[in-house]
């Protein structure tokens, strides 16, 4: 198995152990999506919980948080319901909500993104918005069952 066992002592300071064991990676680290650009603005018009949640990966890919306007809103099917704006609209919902899939399908919304949020599919979403991608390519998005993920 190999690895190293090693004391060293002052007298009237103490003494300093350390340990060497050998280790494998197993599995290589999850690779973020990151922006430099500080222009990319994102708001949540969420439930605090999901709001918290998503704002921390967010904030980890470097997208700015704001209160008002900006390029990129995370809402639920009530907030795109009664508002307009412009930039990219992420509406999470539940996977059974037909108001979600309306919203959609005529074009308010640009993807749907389900409860409960799987931390591979947000990356995948969030690594698309960063890149300036297609999010038409991601409609498989987020249905339930089909990722092991969180």
């Amino acid at each position: 198995m190999g690895g190293n066992i090693d004391a060293r002592s002052t007298v009237g300071i103490g003494t300093t152990f350390e340990v060497a064991i050998p280790a494998n990676v197993v599995e290589q680290p999850i690779v973020w999506p990151t922006t430099r650009d500080a222009r990319q603005t994102v708001s949540f018009k969420l439930d605090e919980a999901t709001g918290r949640l998503l704002k921390r990966y967010c904030q980890d890919t470097g997208l700015v948080p704001v209160e008002g306007a900006a390029n990129i809103v995370f809402g639920d099917t009530t907030y795109f319901l009664s508002s307009e704006m412009t930039g990219v609209k992420v509406c999470v919902s539940d996977f059974s909500d037909a108001d979600a899939q309306n919203l959609l399908a005529s074009g308010v919304v640009d993807i749907l993104l389900y409860h409960p949020i799987r931390q591979s599919d947000l990356r995948d979403l969030l690594g698309t918005i960063v890149s300036g991608g297609d999010l038409r390519g991601l409609d498989a998005l987020a249905r339930p069952g089909t990722d092991s993920e969180h």
